[in-house]
């Protein structure tokens, strides 16, 4: 769902999982029946995964809702961690696009593969909102000529502009080991900003605003 093209039905299916959520909720309230022993039964999901799938139905406890997240920016989760330090350093140091010699961005493997031009395909050219926002170079490009990543980064026009495809050339994503390694606890990552005057600019972050790990 999430490999070059990304198509519609990644930003579609959440809703579909919704809307067959409240139906099928509806049905059982009306004491509709489904199959049983989907998980132990033959050809259950236990022997489909080859492993036991092991839920206490006992529980009726919600602990799932804390380990929500939220996202202050119109980009996957991956791209909040980047997002955050990319900011940091435009703003704390002032820098313009135009200063912009080169931006190196380095991540965890799945935040490579997923959105950095990995094993789920190239993000050198996006041009519709799919693909944006599950593109890094795209993201950072944006963040650093509009000073934010809203609805208004992931409209088409925004998206196929001059300026932003000629930056977003300039930027390289590559996986780094000691973030894989910390993943999915922990989503970091390091942005090094290189700019026309010899200087350099560099960022660990350490998860984001909203993230599971930060408060």
């Amino acid at each position: 769902m999430h490999s070059e093209p990304v198509s519609q039905w990644k930003g579609f299916s959440p809703g579909i999982t919704a809307m067959r959520t409240v139906y099928t909720t509806a049905l059982a309230e009306r004491d509709f029946t489904g199959p049983l022993r989907l998980f132990e039964g033959p050809n259950g999901l236990d022997r489909m995964f080859d492993q036991t799938i092991a839920i206490d139905w006992a529980d009726p406890s919600l602990d799932v809702v804390r380990q929500t997240v939220m996202k202050r920016y119109c980009s996957l989760i991956h791209g909040q961690p980047v997002l955050e330090a990319v900011l940091d350093l435009k703003r704390r140091h002032e820098l313009t696009v135009s200063d912009i010699v080169s931006v190196t961005c380095e991540i965890f493997q799945s935040g490579f593969d997923i959105a950095g031009g990995g094993s789920f395909g190239p993000k050198d050219h996006p041009t519709t909102k799919e693909q944006a926002d599950y593109n890094l170079k795209y993201l950072i490009a944006a963040a650093l000529l509009d000073d934010q990543v809203g609805p208004a980064q992931l409209e088409e026009a925004r998206i196929n502009a001059t300026d932003v495809q000629a930056l977003l050339a300039k930027i390289e994503i590559r996986p780094n080991l000691e973030f894989t390694r910390g993943y999915p606890e922990h989503l970091d990552c390091q942005i090094t900003i290189r700019t026309q005057d010899g200087r350099e600019f560099a960022k660990i972050q350490r998860g984001y605003e909203g993230g599971s790990n930060i408060p």
